[in-house]
C-alpha cells in the first residue's frame, strides 16, 4: 500500500515538473520575441512609427487615386511656374540687350548703361522708394540736335515715374557734357522684392529710349530708339 503511493506521488511530481518546464520554456520564448521587438523598435523608433502610420492610415482606391491626380498637378505647376520665371527673366541679367552705338534721324548714342541706385528721402523721389532704376547716356560727337525721351517700366510694362525728356545739341546734354545720368521718380518699396529682382527670380524691368527732333515736340513725334533690361547691378 505505501509503495503503491509512492510511485502515485512520484508520477505526480514528475507531470508537475513537466508542465513547470513546458510553462517556463513558453515564457522564455515570449520574452525572446518581445525583447526581439523591443531591441529592433529601440534601435530604430522610425519603423514603429511607420508601422503605426499605415495602421492607422487606410485609404480606398478612389482616395489613392484622387490623391495621386493632385499630386501630379502640383508638380506640373511647379515645373510650369519654373520655365515661365527663366523664360521671363532671361533677360533680367543682361547689361545690355541691343547694339551699340545707336544711331537715329536725330541722336546717336554711343553707349548706355544701367542699375539701381538707393535712395533715403532724396529730393524728386516718391516717398517710401528704397530703390530707383537708372541709367547713363553718352551721345556721340557727331550727335546733331534733338531730343531723348526716357520710360521706366517695370516687369508688366507699366511706366514707373513719369518720363525724362532730355534735350542736346551738337553732341552735348544741357550739363554741358555728352554724357548724362538719369534716374527714375519711383522703385522698388520692399527689400525683399529688390533682393529678388537681384537673384532673377521677378519680370525684368526695362528702359525705353525715344528721340525727337526737339523737347517741345508731342508724344507721337518721338520715336523709339532702343528698348533694353534694366541690369539688377546696385551702385
Amino acid at each position: 500500500m505505501t509503495m503503491d503511493s509512492d510511485e502515485s506521488d512520484q508520477e505526480g511530481d514528475q507531470s508537475i515538473e513537466k508542465h513547470k518546464f513546458r510553462t517556463d520554456a513558453h515564457k522564455e520564448s515570449a520574452d525572446k520575441g518581445n525583447h526581439g521587438k523591443s531591441s529592433l523598435f529601440g534601435s530604430n523608433p522610425w519603423i514603429g512609427l511607420i508601422c503605426e502610420f499605415k495602421n492607422r492610415l487606410s485609404l480606398n482606391r478612389a482616395e489613392k487615386i484622387a490623391l495621386t491626380i493632385i499630386a501630379s498637378v502640383f508638380l506640373a505647376l511647379t515645373v510650369w511656374a519654373t520655365i515661365w520665371l527663366q523664360q521671363k527673366n532671361r533677360l533680367a541679367n543682361d547689361s545690355v540687350v541691343f547694339k551699340l552705338p545707336a544711331k537715329g534721324n536725330h541722336a546717336y548714342l554711343r553707349s548706355c548703361s544701367s542699375y539701381w541706385k538707393t535712395v533715403d528721402n532724396t529730393a524728386g523721389i516718391k516717398r517710401g522708394a528704397i530703390a530707383v532704376p537708372a541709367a547713363t547716356i553718352t551721345l556721340d560727337d557727331h550727335s546733331p540736335s534733338g531730343a531723348l525721351r526716357v520710360y521706366f517700366r517695370d516687369a508688366r510694362m507699366n511706366t514707373v515715374g513719369d518720363p525724362i525728356t532730355i534735350g542736346f545739341q551738337d553732341g552735348l546734354f544741357s550739363n554741358g557734357k555728352n554724357s548724362i545720368e538719369i534716374s527714375a521718380s519711383d522703385g522698388f518699396h520692399n527689400r525683399v522684392d529688390f533682393d529678388s529682382y537681384q537673384l532673377g527670380t521677378v519680370g525684368a524691368w526695362r528702359l525705353e529710349v525715344l528721340e525727337a527732333s526737339g523737347e517741345m515736340e508731342a508724344r507721337a513725334n518721338f520715336s523709339l530708339l532702343f528698348t533694353t533690361t534694366i541690369s539688377p547691378i546696385l551702385r
